[in-house]
């Protein structure tokens, strides 16, 4: 079974699903005010449609990564590893942000998902550069052998 920020106490559980999704976002909360997103997060505390993802948790202590869209699940990805899910999260808050980003900030002469993909790279960076090097490959991987992909370089140190 899967829990959620408001499943309290679990009879037979040793832990509460509650306080570990709590703790959880709070450090999502944390880290994200660092990129300029506190409170912007769609996932915490509640499970919404439109392919929003939202976290859950299981008996196990793994940590669910689901999106629904139209009542269908169109995403579900699990991990016991915190740091994964710190990972997904802030990734994907970092992409929101910067697909916002390159349609108010565009640069003549560059195609908008360079743009995008620049910025990405920046807010991880801040708050991990391994983050930024682990999304530039990800990004990499995905395009494969597309010629002129225009994957930017990731950025120096501050």
């Amino acid at each position: 079974m899967i829990y959620y920020v408001d499943d309290e106490d679990v009879p037979g559980l040793p832990w509460s699903p509650a306080r570990v999704l709590t703790d959880l976002f709070d450090e999502i909360d944390r880290m994200s005010a660092v990129v300029g997103a506190r409170g912007k997060l769609p996932y915490i505390g509640m499970i919404r449609d439109m392919a929003y993802p939202f976290i859950g948790i299981d008996d196990d202590g793994v940590f669910h990564w689901i999106a629904i869209e139209r009542n269908i699940e169109v995403g579900h990805r699990q991990t016991a590893d915190r740091g994964e899910i710190l990972y997904w999260a802030l990734e994907d808050t970092t992409s929101v942000l910067a697909s916002n980003w390159k349609l108010e900030h565009p640069r003549r002469g560059q195609e908008q998902r360079v743009t995008g993909w620049i910025r990405q790279f920046d807010l991880l960076y801040k708050l991990n550069p391994a983050w930024a090097q682990r999304c530039r490959q990800e990004l990499a991987d995905t395009l494969g052998d597309v010629p002129d992909a225009g994957i930017p370089p990731l950025p120096g140190p501050v």
